[in-house]
């Protein structure tokens, strides 16, 4: 067994924390695009 199940949840909240701060960066600059206009 090359990993155990510590890491699969420490890897997938990784990528949920991840997609998060991207999706609310995108938002964001969406946003501040719309409302500048």
């Amino acid at each position: 067994n090359f990993f155990g199940w510590a890491d699969v949840w420490n890897a997938s909240l990784l990528l949920l924390l991840t997609g998060l701060v991207v999706s609310a960066i995108a938002s964001f600059l969406t946003l501040r695009k719309y409302l500048k206009v």
